[in-house]
């Protein structure tokens, strides 16, 4: 799939399709159309009819610029958001790869027809547009052209997991087949990275560090899927508007790894290890604590009311027994909005570690070491050893924080499913 698409000549993309079989050669309805007769007084040969239809009100639709030796009227943003952005094919999972890889896509819209080739983004009237989260990277056949191609494509599979996972699927097992062009092209590129289910082995360390936001449905948190799409600690499981702690690309942090790739265990499809997966897991050497939350009748950690902001996105705090701090966490289920419960124990993984910026630490006086800790929350899954991804956590050299935390806690052998 990724070598059809990203070496075809053109790639006709239907805006207002909603599934593979809606057509698009259809007389739109609108009572705002004005038709005119004409007859080209050139050509007398050459007639027929003028339509015009203004899209919104003439003082939203229409802007006035000046230049130096002409004055003319342009369209506004509007009439290509409602038509490109808002469309849609914009929205549906399987045309994201489609339209990424094709490096010439002719748009068919409901008011417009535009063009997408090279740097060329222009409607049918001539008039350029802005193409933003709509086919973003253009041309990503040429996304990996850089000397250091490894953090290069990294950066890059992040940011498209990043815009991919904005879009919508008809089926939670489709997660991956949906991007697995894009993982292969990635692949080939990288031949000695081995992928896992979403994430590269190479930059665990950091790609493990993802969030995300849960679905909501009139107000109530969407349990987990029971559709089995991927191991708990892939962002593939929890598709919802996925972000890397610290940014997608450019990242001005270091992942130092915290732990010990001992082995790795992922069944897929022999004929498309990038698509469907049917089980898997990671088992590493690592640093883990039991947090003893305080339950009923029984003293113990909690997590505090409020929220505060690391890396991009909202923590809630972990105190002590005696309120000090003892780490930022981030539940994959959570929200602010509703009481948290602890049903089940959880435990805290020490996975990597970054350095706070001079920057960083002139904002987080109350921090006296830069070097900061970070993990995964993980649930038991039933079996000694084995845990479920539950979260992410940071913690900062503060109250009970920071590296000195785990200098008494003794590293094992866990597996990750």
């Amino acid at each position: 799939m990724s070598k059809v698409y990203s070496h075809n000549f053109i790639t006709l993309c239907i805006l207002q399709a909603n599934a593979c079989t809606s057509g698009f050669l259809k007389t739109a309805h609108s009572p705002r159309t004005l038709q005119i007769d004409f007859r080209s007084q050139l050509i007398p040969s050459v007639s027929g009819k003028l339509y015009l239809k203004m899209i919104q009100q003439a003082d939203e639709n229409l802007q006035v610029y000046e230049k130096p030796e002409a004055t003319f009227i342009a369209l506004d943003s509007e009439y290509y958001e409602s038509d490109v952005i808002f469309s849609p094919l914009n929205k549906r999972g399987w045309t994201f790869q489609e339209g990424e890889l094709s490096p010439r896509k002719l748009l068919f819209g409901n008011t417009s027809t535009y063009i997408i080739c090279g740097q060329l983004r222009e409607s049918a009237e001539g008039l350029p547009f802005d193409d933003r989260s709509f086919f973003q990277l253009a041309n990503t056949a040429s996304m990996y052209a850089s000397t250091d191609a490894s953090t290069d494509a990294f950066d890059d599979w992040y940011t498209l997991v990043q815009l991919y996972s904005r879009r919508e699927l008809s089926y939670a097992q489709d997660t991956l087949p949906a991007i697995s062009a894009f993982a292969r092209t990635t692949s080939d590129k990288l031949s000695d990275q081995k992928y896992l289910a979403g994430l590269w082995r190479a930059d665990l360390p950091r790609g493990l560090f993802w969030v995300g936001e849960p679905q909501r449905k009139d107000g109530r948190l969407e349990p987990r899927s029971i559709t089995y799409v991927a191991p708990s600690w892939s962002w593939a499981c929890h598709p919802n508007n996925i972000e890397w702690l610290g940014g997608s690309a450019n990242s001005s942090y270091t992942f130092s790894p915290r732990f010990v790739l001992q082995n790795v265990d992922i069944s897929t499809n022999e004929l498309n290890p990038y698509g469907l997966v049917y089980s898997g897991y990671i088992q590493i050497h690592c640093k883990i604590f039991q947090v003893p939350l305080e339950a009923q009748d029984e003293p113990g950690m909690r997590i505090a009311d409020g929220s505060e902001q690391r890396l991009g996105t909202d923590f809630e705090i972990l105190l002590s027994e005696d309120t000090e701090y003892i780490s930022h966490i981030r539940l994959d289920w959570m929200t602010h909005e509703r009481q948290y419960k602890q049903t089940q124990p959880l435990y805290m993984a020490l996975i990597a570690s970054i350095s706070l910026s001079e920057g960083n630490m002139r904002y987080f006086k109350h921090v006296t070491d830069p070097e900061v800790m970070m993990g995964l929350l993980l649930q038991s899954a039933g079996t000694v050893n084995e845990f479920m991804r539950a979260g992410v956590w940071y913690s900062e050299h503060t109250g009970l924080g920071g590296k000195k935390f785990w200098d008494d806690i003794q590293s094992e052998s866990i597996k990750l499913i």
